[in-house]
């Protein structure tokens, strides 16, 4: 056991992590232990829901840049009231019941009120390919991509070759990350560029911010877009997200 201050800990870092998720307009609260309630009204779309809520579980599965316990994860039950006259509590009743439904699928799940689960085979979503070996940026990206699509790590160029087979030679898109690699960043560019499979993916480089030759480099391999590290959540996600549009991978988020 962690004891009373790691779980006091945990608790603050959880509120934090919602209050910052969500809209300002929403209502927030803690309901006891280790549940926590929102109230959303007036969304976009059921699909901005879902997708905030699958944000959420990532980031706490991932834990980019939290300081909470690795065995710390998180369900959630959620349920629209649909346009017909309902109260708060019977809306309450119906999400409990589906986080109840969540939690017996195992950690980290979701579940939708009246709806059954989708199984999502991993290997029908198109590929984001990631070479870094910053487990920082791992977990961001991993946490922060959209649940259309599946992340693929690579460690490094020598790694292409092998991943080429595993993603069937189709990825979509990929971060390459030379942050830490200032002394590589020219040979790492250069073994990614000979990959015939990769001539026609975007790529997205993370540079050390304000390290010119990083930039000058992913521009000069043709880099699609630059990213400074350390990386920014917001700035990320929607870029990302951005891309994925232009793609026709994703609609709307």
């Amino acid at each position: 056991m962690s004891g009373h201050l790691a779980g006091d800990h945990t608790i603050r870092i959880v509120a934090d992590l919602i209050s910052g998720l969500f809209r300002k307009s929403d209502l927030i609260g803690r309901i006891g232990g280790d549940e926590y309630v929102v109230l959303m009204s007036d969304v976009p779309s059921k699909d901005t829901v879902r997708n905030k809520i699958n944000e959420l579980i990532q980031l706490m599965k991932y834990k980019p840049n939290l300081t909470i316990s690795e065995n710390v994860s998180l369900s959630v039950g959620y349920a629209f009231n649909n346009r017909t006259k309902i109260s708060y509590q019977d809306l309450f009743h119906q999400a409990d019941e589906a986080l109840y439904m969540a939690k017996e699928e195992g950690k980290a799940r979701s579940r939708e009120y009246g709806v059954s689960p989708i199984s999502v085979n991993d290997d029908d979503k198109p590929v984001v390919l990631l070479m870094s070996r910053n487990r920082s940026v791992c977990s961001l990206v991993q946490a922060l991509m959209p649940i259309r699509v599946r992340v693929i790590e690579a460690l490094a160029p020598a790694d292409l070759e092998t991943l080429g087979k595993k993603t069937n030679n189709n990825p979509v898109l990929m971060y390459v990350d030379t942050a830490e690699n200032d002394e590589q960043v020219a040979a790492i560019w250069s073994a990614i560029n000979e990959q015939e499979w990769l001539k026609e993916v975007p790529a997205f480089a993370i540079c050390e911010e304000g390290n010119m030759s990083q930039f000058r480099a992913a521009m000069a391999a043709g880099a699609e877009d630059i990213l400074s590290y350390p990386l920014e959540s917001a700035a990320f996600k929607r870029r990302t997200i951005k891309q994925l549009q232009k793609l026709g991978i994703i609609d709307s988020i």
